[in-house]
């Protein structure tokens, strides 16, 4: 498994646990002892936990708060952390897996500069939108005022929307009835269907 970004902690994290698979003890350090160049010696975190989740966070370290130094890790959670946060990885995208027709590095599937400096202003013609940075920008941010303003003056006529200790809540909307005689359509449209089971053969048409 190789990462797609430029972050490198879970793989990583999948490098320590393989360099440790043979390991027994409960706890696995994370540090390794560097000498400076006065001679004293140094301990440094070779293992960037930022991806570990609150929820597993006491269990892999042993302790709820995130502040201070962290030495090691809890192995059989973090095991089981690391495998829960690769199985979210290669379902984003940010993990993938060499050869595999799945998981496979997305990347290889997009166009090459090349193609896209060929294609994005007949591209840009077609969809729309501006195909500079700025300017898309400023025209995404002109629809999503817009949509904002709309929404705004619908407000108090929505009957599914409401404000509830400053946080919006939406209701489930009514069904709405049956048109009249949908079910006498129903009932005839049955009727004059012909039953299909697997022996039974659709009829051929020509064209002459």
């Amino acid at each position: 498994m190789a990462s797609t970004t430029h972050d490198r902690s879970v793989a990583e994290a999948i490098a320590f646990l393989l360099r440790h698979k043979a390991t027994r003890s409960d706890w696995l350090s994370i540090t390794r002892e560097e000498t400076r160049k006065d001679g004293s010696s140094e301990e440094i975190i070779r293992l960037d936990l930022s991806f570990v989740a609150d929820k597993w966070w006491p269990l892999v370290v042993g302790k709820r708060d995130r502040d201070g130094s962290i030495i090691r890790v809890e192995r059989r959670h973090f095991e089981l952390c690391v495998f829960s946060q690769i199985m979210l990885e290669l379902k984003s995208g940010d993990l993938a897996v060499s050869g595999s027709g799945q998981f496979n590095d997305y990347r290889g599937q997009l166009i090459s500069e090349a193609e896209y400096e060929d294609g994005i202003a007949l591209y840009g013609e077609q969809a729309g939108i501006s195909i500079e940075g700025m300017a898309f920008t400023e025209q995404l941010r002109a629809q999503l005022e817009a949509a904002a303003n709309e929404a705004d003056k619908g407000f108090p006529d929505n009957e599914y929307l409401q404000i509830e200790n400053g946080e919006p809540i939406l209701k489930r909307l009514r069904r709405n009835p049956d048109p009249e005689g949908l079910r006498t359509l129903e009932r005839l449209l049955k009727e004059r269907m012909t039953p299909w089971t697997s022996s039974t053969h659709c009829p051929t048409a020509t064209i002459g």
